[in-house]
């Protein structure tokens, strides 16, 4: 009897361990946010936004990312994964590593986390937990590390383009210097402020990101153990304007003036339908922001800018100038596609698709056990479309562009071909990005340049620089 019950205590705290980050996951909460602006159209809106939080060191405390609460004093709720809801403020901000310390104004009946230390370098399997992309029901997902030179990275590190750094060190925060966590797995929208946790339900970082390079976002979080008890002594002002990144990972929308209070979550579901297009294999891509040129270009980092600058010769800046995009992301692959704003993505025959007056483009993301068979997957979609058009294709203005690095486990191709269709020349142009084991492999036909007048100019242009700037989030 004696060596039974020892037994069920071994199993026990066995149960208990496996089962400890799901039990952590009941001190995360979900915060939303409101502030009056304007929606896409320019419409006066009130901008909701939701993003995450979790219960350290008090019952009353809730940590979370300084960007996705800055400038919302009177406007912050929090809800706990019963339901139950209050109000919050801001009673602490540290501005380097983008984290703010929240007082609840009534005990929710959360249980404080503890903090851990880990090796930035450190290969293990973590998990996130938080309400990404607008869902009323926490999620959890695994998380890994991304490798770096540097033993300890920094934000710094990791930056694209030159003018991030200038608008962190303008706004404050967080400033270049801060100590990260590289992240190679996929942070979603609303997960800003998350844990991420131990399997025994240690918090050894907080999701952070809120930046973008070109079309992705770029992924990383803050080590709590570095950063925490700093947080809790800090006297530094608490910012009173809204964060330039708050709507990237603190996911927004925009709620017209009509909805009422009592409306609101009815609509934040449907407007995250809306925004969502699904595929028959369980696949989905998401509507996740718009970006004017600007914002891609001066995001992008200098040799991206260098590529840009050679798309954009001959006066096409201008020409594009008032263009904007929509950005969508399969959470999966992390692959990021840019489609002309307003344009309706649909999928049909395994292909995400837009269909414009004169012009198509689709897009596809994949992934694949490893970066070959990855590569491999590009190459069959490749032909595959390829050999759609042969009976139709001109054997002229022919371009092969494949470049591959396979020990950063990257691909980037792309072909060009002059077809004919029912007695019309068009242009073809197929491939894509492979970055370890997902694709992102997309197709354009549109007519010829030379055979346009200006309005299908100014949607191949459009077409084209959308598939210039595919790229992966995390990266």
């Amino acid at each position: 009897m004696r060596y039974l019950i020892l037994s069920m205590l071994i199993l026990s705290s066995w149960l208990l361990q496996a089962q400890s980050d799901q039990n952590s996951a009941q001190s995360v909460v979900k915060i939303k946010t409101s502030y009056p602006g304007v929606d896409e159209n320019g419409n006066p809106a009130t901008v909701v936004n939701t993003s995450t939080g979790w219960s350290w060191n008090d019952p009353f405390w809730v940590v979370t990312t300084l960007h996705s609460v800055a400038g919302m004093e009177g406007n912050i709720e929090v809800c706990s994964t019963t339901g139950k809801c209050c109000s919050a403020k801001v009673v602490r901000v540290l501005k380097e590593a983008d984290l703010a310390l929240m007082q609840l104004d009534e005990n929710l009946g959360l249980n404080p986390l503890t903090a851990k230390n880990v090796n930035p370098q450190s290969t293990e399997t973590y998990f996130i937990w938080g309400y990404p992309h607008g869902v009323y029901t926490i999620q959890g997902d695994e998380i890994k590390f991304s490798r770096s030179l540097n033993r300890y990275p920094t934000l710094s590190d990791i930056l694209t383009g030159n003018k991030l750094k200038q608008q962190l060190m303008t706004q404050g925060y967080p400033l270049p210097t801060a100590k990260i966590y590289r992240i190679s797995s996929i942070i979603q929208p609303g997960h800003s402020g998350a844990p991420i946790l131990t399997s025994k339900g240690e918090v050894i970082g907080i999701a952070d990101g809120g930046l973008r390079g070109g079309t992705a976002r770029i992924n990383w979080a803050m080590p709590s153990e570095q950063y925490l008890v700093s947080l809790a002594r800090s006297n530094e002002s608490i910012p009173t304007k809204i964060s330039l990144q708050q709507n990237l990972y603190s996911h927004s929308y925009y709620i017209p003036q009509s909805v009422n209070s009592a409306e609101i979550d009815s609509y934040v579901a449907n407007a995250e339908a809306k925004s969502t297009v699904s595929s028959d294999k369980g696949t989905a891509v998401h509507k996740t922001w718009t970006a004017s040129l600007e914002d891609i270009y001066w995001t992008l980092d200098e040799e991206d800018q260098a590529d840009m600058d050679d798309f954009l010769s001959d006066g096409m800046y201008e020409i594009l100038s008032n263009s904007n995009f929509d950005i969508y992301e399969d959470y999966n692959t992390g692959a990021s596609f840019a489609v002309p704003f307003g344009a309706v993505v649909t999928y049909e025959d395994e292909l995400f698709h837009i269909e414009r007056d004169h012009s198509y483009l689709a897009f596809a993301p994949f992934n694949a056990p490893s970066f070959q068979e990855a590569s491999n997957v590009m190459d069959l979609f490749i032909s595959g479309i390829l050999n759609g058009f042969e009976q139709h294709t001109n054997a002229i203005n022919f371009e092969n562009d494949d470049e591959i690095d396979e020990y950063n486990e990257y691909r980037n191709a792309v072909i060009f071909k002059e077809v004919n269709l029912d007695g019309s020349n068009y242009l073809l142009a197929v491939g894509g990005e492979v970055l370890g084991s997902n694709v992102a492999a997309m197709m354009m036909l549109t007519p010829l340049p030379r055979e346009m007048n200006d309005v299908q100019m100014l949607e191949f242009l459009e077409l084209a620089l959308a598939t210039e700037v595919i790229s992966f989030s995390g990266q």
